[in-house]
């Protein structure tokens, strides 16, 4: 536990000095000096090392994306993979099916940054009542319907697992 400890506290102060060392990375992601990516220092403990990232980043290209790259094999999209975020309400309401619809543009943006800088993606939890918007429960998706009954929704998320799955799994 006092490695973990040591490493997450290492890299916390690496992201807090990084804007005041003014440390700059070069094109292919490392600095100007010779260093141990953080990646490779946790992995002699059996760690490995990822980080968190958002659509906004990419969007905005920064420093921090170039350190990423640098010290990290792995990456989660804050919320592009969330179910919130890929659920498409107007387009689930008007599905001559009654299946969710998902719009996977900006998760599928990421995940192709990812890949293209040599990362990993680690994804969310598919179905967490606390992050699912509330009308993928109601009766046509609609906000003010009557929630769904229980076959109904047995089915949506059932359909809306499968549908995450294959879609990741086809396309990357």
């Amino acid at each position: 536990m006092k490695r973990f400890f040591c490493l997450m506290l290492a890299l916390v102060l690496c992201l807090s000095l990084l804007p005041a060392t003014g440390l700059a990375f070069g094109e292919n992601g490392k600095t100007k000096d010779d260093y141990v990516s953080l990646d490779s220092l946790a992995r002699e403990h059996g760690f490995v090392m990822g980080a968190s990232f958002s659509f906004n980043q990419i969007m905005k290209p920064s420093g921090y994306l170039n350190f990423v790259k640098a010290h990290f094999s792995s990456i989660t999209c804050t919320n592009e993979t969330k179910a919130y975020s890929m659920l498409d309400q107007k387009a689930s309401m008007a599905s001559t099916d009654g299946m969710p619809v998902m719009n996977y543009w900006a998760a599928d943006q990421m995940v192709k940054w990812a890949q293209d800088n040599g990362l990993k993606v680690r994804g969310h939890v598919l179905v967490w009542d606390a992050y699912m918007s509330d009308w993928f429960f109601r009766e046509g998706y609609d906000s003010k319907a009557p929630y769904a009954d229980q076959e109904t929704m047995r089915a949506r998320t059932k359909y809306y697992i499968e549908q995450v799955i294959t879609h990741f799994e086809e396309t990357f």
